[in-house]
């Protein structure tokens, strides 16, 4: 769901083509109260059991529900075939990983889950010609559990971590319509930064995930503003699907180093 824009080229015979353009909105698949319809694939991960500190290696698959064919060609979305997020059911620990594809379809990688508990896989992945998907799995991990942190949402967002200082700006965050999140970005000496460098095809990546840990939400800056970036402001636009509380991970490269800035805000109903 979503604001969406449709524009017409019309080339009338004898005369010059002009454009007609309309907005419109698009619900979610999920209606209040009702089950979203079942998606065109799944996703598999193996193994779907491990243990924390010790290396596992990932195996993932996504598959044609109707038909149980495992897909083995993928359209490139920002630089990669897949993007796995990987987060713990609280939301407390976080990783975004790029595992390598086979001809066959599998995409593999190597890693230490950090604790143990029940964790989300969620792949960003557009299977050719279906438009872009997100698909998730759960992976039991057992061993040590980390402490657990509340998930309680701040009243102004912030975050701070390898020399810089993140800030929501937007206030009214509400459910069901497409906003515009404005981030402010500053260094420890309190300057804006406007030194970020393009990592994975975009300015920055937001990433946003409710505590059900499954409605997923991943935005990209505003391409059509040319002020994107500028003065150490940076925009998103992104939807939430449904109120709740969320975390958010704001992901940036600068100097050659990608740094993960984390917050959390509440979402209200339209």
């Amino acid at each position: 769901g979503g604001g969406y824009r449709a524009a017409l080229t019309i080339d009338p015979p004898g005369d010059k083509p002009f454009t007609v353009a309309f907005d419109f909105e698009v619900g979610d698949d999920r209606p209040a109260g009702k089950k979203s319809a079942p998606k065109p694939f799944v996703l598999e991960a193996s193994p779907k059991r491990t243990v924390a500190g010790k290396p596992t290696p990932l195996a993932l698959r996504v598959r044609q529900r109707e038909g149980n064919k495992i897909v083995t060609e993928f359209d490139t979305v920002h630089t990669k075939k897949l993007h796995l997020i990987l987060v713990r059911e609280d939301l407390g620990e976080f990783f975004h990983e790029h595992p390598e594809p086979s001809a066959r379809g599998t995409f593999t990688q190597d890693f230490t889950f950090p604790s143990a508990g029940k964790w989300v896989a969620f792949a960003d992945c557009a299977p050719k010609d279906a438009g872009s998907q997100i698909l998730f799995a759960p992976i039991h991990v057992s061993g040590p559990s980390a402490r657990r942190e509340p998930l309680v949402p701040q009243s102004r967002p912030v975050a701070q971590a390898g020399g810089l200082k993140l800030a929501l700006e937007t206030t009214a965050l509400v459910a069901g319509k497409s906003l515009l999140l404005t981030f402010g970005l500053r260094d420890d000496a309190n300057k804006p930064v406007e030194d970020l460098e393009p990592w994975l095809g975009a300015l920055a990546h937001l990433i946003l995930i409710e505590s059900d840990a499954k409605t997923f939400v991943h935005s990209h800056p505003d391409e059509a503003d040319p002020k994107n970036g500028v003065g150490g402001r940076v925009s998103f636009l992104a939807r939430f699907p449904r109120p709740g509380v969320y975390r958010g991970w704001f992901q940036c490269q600068r100097r050659g180093v990608v740094q993960t800035l984390s917050f959390t805000v509440k979402v209200g109903r339209p």
